[in-house]
C-alpha cells in the first residue's frame, strides 16, 4: 500500500476512534467528569482574577475612548442592543423574529425543534426530507448579539445591557448541559460562542451584575467548551477547513484562561503549532484561502488575524512566515473589493463571522482593511475605506483612532491582479472591474471519483462585471445549504453563473443526497493574464466530458481596453459532434432593461451607466431574458433577470460578446 494512502487510512481510523470514544459520556455524566477536573480552580476564581486574565489577553475595554466614534455607529449598536433585550433576533435571512422565551433549540424560521436533553451524538442534525436548518439554532447560539449589548453598556453604562448579557449566558448554560443539546454538535460553533462570550464579558466587568458567583459559573462552562473542542476536533484528512481553524482559534483563547491547569497548558501547547500549520496549509502562496470563496476568505481572515493580534498582545513569538501569510490575506481583500465597496460573491456563502462587532452589509468586507492599515501602517489599505471602524478599538486597542489618523492617505487605486494558484484574475481600469473565476475544486484541485467539493460551485470561466460603482453582471450567490437541497444544487449549478452550459450538463455532477459532494470535476487550466500597451487580456480553459467519449474544450478570453469603454469576451469551443449551448449573463437586480433585440443585442442601465451587450457568431443564435433570482446573503433571495444566448454547433464554434458602455 502506498505510504500516503496508508497514513491517511490510519489517521482517519484514529479520528473515527476518537470521535466514537466520546459516546462513553452518554453513560458517564460529563458534568461529573468536568467537576473533577476543574472543581478546585472554579471554586477559587473570582471576578478580579478573571478580569485580570481577560485584560491581559484582550485589553482593557473599560478604558477605551469612544469619543471619535460616529454617533450614527453608536446609535445603530444601541438599537441592535435594544432589539436583543426585547429578544428580537435576525439571523440567516429570518428578519426580526421575537423569541420570548429564547428557544436555543429551534429553527425559528420554520418552527422545527430539536429536543432538549438529548446526547449530542444521537441527534439527526440534517434531515433532507424537511426544510429545517440546523444552522439557525447554531447561529443564535454563537451569541454574536452579546457584542452589541456589551458595546451599548460601554457607551451608556446602562446596567440593562450588562444584565441581559448575564441573563442570556446563564440561561444558555442552564438550557444546554454539556454534550446534551443540539448546540453541542459542532465544535466550530462552540469555539465561536466561547470567544464571543469572553469578549462580551470583558465589556461589562464593571457591572454590578457580573458577580463572583456568575463568573465561577461562566469559568466552569468555558472549561467545558475547551474540553469539548479538544475532544471533538473537526480535523479533516488529508486537509482541514474553516471548522478546524475555528476549533484551534477557540482553544487558543480558552486555554489562556486555564494555564494554571494541566488541561489549559495541554490545549495551548497543542493548538499553537497546529494553528500555525493550518495557516501554512490553508493559505495559498497568493494569499487566497484554499476554499476559494470570497465569503469564507473573509471569515478565515478573521479567524487567523484576530488570534494573531491576541498573541502579539501577550508577547507570544509569531513566525515571520505566519505574519506574511496573514498580510497576504488582507492583500487579497484589498484587491477583490469592487469600486462600490462590496465583495464579489464567489462560491459558497453562509454569512459566517467570527466577532461581528458591527452589523455591516454582509457583502462589505472593508472593515478588515481598516484594521489592516493599523496592523501594517500601510496607506494602501485606506483606498477603499478611510475611517477607523469600531472593530479596531476591541482588536487593536485604544490608540486605534490616533494611529489611523496619522497614516498617510496618499494611495493609488488597486491594479489588475492574477492569482494563478486559486484560478482568479481581477481586471481593473479607472472605469471597470471584472472578477474572473477558473478555480475548480476548493482546497487543492485533486479530483477523485467522488470528490469533496465542499464550497465549490460549477462556475468555471464565470465572471462579475462592475462599471464605475454600478454592478452589471453578478454571481447569483449560494442562498441555502441543507435546508433546501434542491435550491442548493440550483445555486451551485452552471446555469446560475455567468458562463456556458453545454448540452444541459453542469460542469460537474451534483446530487441532492449530499450537497457538499460532487462527481467528475473538470480540471481547469491555469488562468493567464497579459497587460499590453492598450489592452488587458485574461485567458482560461477547461475540459469536461459530455458522455459517450466526447470531450469538450472551452476556452474563454476576456479583453479589456484601457482607453475605450468596451470589454470583449471570446468563447472558443471544440467538441466532436452536434451540441447545443446556452450562455448565461446574470444581470444585477438593480439594473433596468431598456431594449431587447432577440437577434442581436440588449441595452441595460444601472444609474448613470448605460451598456449594450451584443453578440457576433457565424451560427444562428437567439436571445431571451428570463425571470431569475440572486441571493446576496444566506437565506435571502431576490428577483432578477438573466440574459440567455442559445446556440447550436457541430464540432466547433466561436462566439464574441461585446459589452460597450456609456457613463452620463
Amino acid at each position: 500500500m502506498n505510504f500516503l494512502v496508508y497514513k491517511t487510512f490510519v489517521l482517519k481510523a484514529l479520528r473515527r476512534l476518537s470521535i466514537e470514544s466520546n459516546r462513553l459520556y452518554f453513560f458517564i455524566s460529563p458534568k461529573f467528569v468536568i467537576n473533577q477536573k476543574i472543581k478546585k480552580h472554579a471554586r477559587m476564581v473570582d471576578k478580579e482574577q478573571f478580569a485580570k486574565l481577560l485584560k491581559q489577553m484582550l485589553g482593557d475595554f473599560e478604558s477605551l475612548d469612544f469619543s471619535n466614534v460616529e454617533d450614527r455607529i453608536k446609535n445603530n449598536v444601541i438599537s441592535w442592543a435594544n432589539e436583543t433585550i426585547d429578544h428580537n433576533f435576525n439571523y440567516l435571512g429570518s428578519n426580526l423574529v421575537k423569541l420570548d422565551p429564547i428557544d436555543w433549540h429551534s429553527d425559528f424560521k420554520t418552527g422545527f425543534v430539536w429536543p432538549k436533553g438529548k446526547f449530542y451524538r444521537n441527534y439527526i442534525q440534517v434531515d433532507l426530507s424537511n426544510n429545517s436548518d440546523v444552522k439557525v439554532p447554531r447561529e443564535l447560539s454563537r451569541c454574536h448579539h452579546l457584542l452589541w449589548l456589551g458595546q451599548a453598556y460601554l457607551f451608556t453604562k446602562d446596567e440593562r445591557y450588562a444584565k441581559e448579557i448575564i441573563f442570556q449566558i446563564d440561561n444558555w448554560i442552564d438550557e444546554n448541559p454539556l454534550m446534551f443539546s443540539i448546540n453541542w454538535c459542532c465544535s466550530m460553533d462552540i469555539a465561536i460562542r466561547a470567544i464571543n462570550w469572553i469578549y462580551a464579558i470583558n465589556m461589562i466587568l464593571s457591572s454590578i451584575y457580573a458577580t463572583d458567583q456568575f463568573i465561577r459559573k461562566l469559568y466552569r462552562s468555558l472549561f467545558e467548551h475547551g474540553f469539548f473542542i479538544f475532544n471533538n476536533l473537526e480535523k479533516g484528512i488529508p486537509y482541514s477547513n474553516n471548522h478546524y481553524a475555528s476549533n484551534l482559534a477557540g482553544l487558543l483563547f480558552i486555554s489562556r484562561l486555564f494555564l494554571n491547569t494541566r488541561y489549559g497548558k495541554k490545549w495551548w501547547n497543542f493548538s499553537l503549532p497546529e494553528f500555525y500549520n493550518e495557516i501554512r496549509e490553508q493559505i495559498l502562496p497568493s494569499g487566497v484561502h484554499f476554499e476559494k470563496s470570497t465569503s469564507y476568505h473573509r471569515l478565515m481572515t478573521e479567524l487567523f488575524a484576530y488570534p494573531f493580534l491576541m498573541m502579539k498582545r501577550i508577547g507570544e513569538y509569531v513566525p515571520m512566515d505566519i505574519e506574511y501569510r496573514i498580510k497576504s490575506m488582507f492583500d487579497f481583500v484589498y484587491h477583490y473589493i469592487k469600486p462600490n465597496g462590496f465583495a464579489p460573491m464567489i462560491s459558497d456563502n453562509d454569512d459566517g463571522r467570527f466577532l461581528p462587532f458591527y452589523k455591516y452589509d454582509l457583502r462589505d468586507h472593508r472593515y478588515l482593511l481598516s484594521l489592516a492599515s493599523l496592523m501594517y501602517n500601510d496607506p494602501e489599505y485606506k483606498y477603499h475605506i478611510n475611517k477607523c471602524v469600531i472593530d479596531n478599538y476591541f482588536l487593536y486597542g485604544n490608540d486605534s483612532h490616533n494611529t489611523h489618523t496619522q497614516i498617510s492617505t496618499h494611495t493609488n487605486r488597486p491594479f489588475s491582479s492574477c492569482y494563478q494558484d486559486a484560478g482568479f484574475v481581477i481586471l481593473r481600469t479607472d472605469d471597470v472591474y471584472a472578477f474572473i473565476c477558473n478555480g475548480g475544486l476548493c482546497k487543492y484541485n485533486v479530483p477523485t471519483v467522488q470528490s469533496e467539493g465542499t464550497h465549490t460551485h460549477a462556475d468555471l470561466l464565470s465572471f462579475e462585471l462592475t462599471i464605475g460603482e454600478n454592478d452589471l453582471f453578478v454571481d447569483a450567490g449560494a442562498y441555502l445549504y441543507t435546508a433546501n437541497a434542491k435550491a442548493n444544487i440550483e445555486f451551485r449549478s452552471t446555469k446560475k453563473h455567468n458562463t456556458i452550459v453545454f448540452d444541459d450538463k453542469d460542469q460537474y455532477e451534483l446530487t441532492e443526497q449530499s450537497v457538499f459532494l460532487g462527481r467528475k470535476f473538470p480540471v481547469p487550466e491555469i488562468l493567464f493574464f497579459h497587460h499590453q500597451e492598450k489592452t488587458q487580456t485574461c485567458n482560461g480553459k477547461y475540459s469536461m466530458s459530455l458522455g459517450e467519449g466526447v470531450i469538450l474544450d472551452h476556452q474563454r478570453s476576456f479583453i479589456l481596453h484601457d482607453n475605450a469603454p468596451i470589454m470583449e469576451i471570446e468563447d472558443t469551443v471544440n467538441a466532436q459532434g452536434e451540441h447545443k449551448m446556452k450562455m448565461f449573463f446574470h444581470i444585477a437586480p438593480e439594473v433596468d432593461i431598456l431594449e431587447t433585440n432577440k437577434t442581436d443585442y440588449v441595452i441595460v442601465q444601472n444609474g448613470p451607466v448605460k451598456a449594450k451587450i451584443n453578440f457576433e457568431c457565424e451560427n444562428q443564435f437567439s436571445l431571451k431574458l428570463i425571470n431569475d433570482t440572486v441571493s446576496p446573503s444566506y437565506g435571502v433571495i431576490i428577483d432578477s433577470k438573466t440574459l440567455v444566448n442559445e446556440l447550436k454547433f457541430i464540432d466547433k464554434i466561436k462566439v464574441t460578446t461585446k459589452i460597450k458602455w456609456l457613463k452620463k
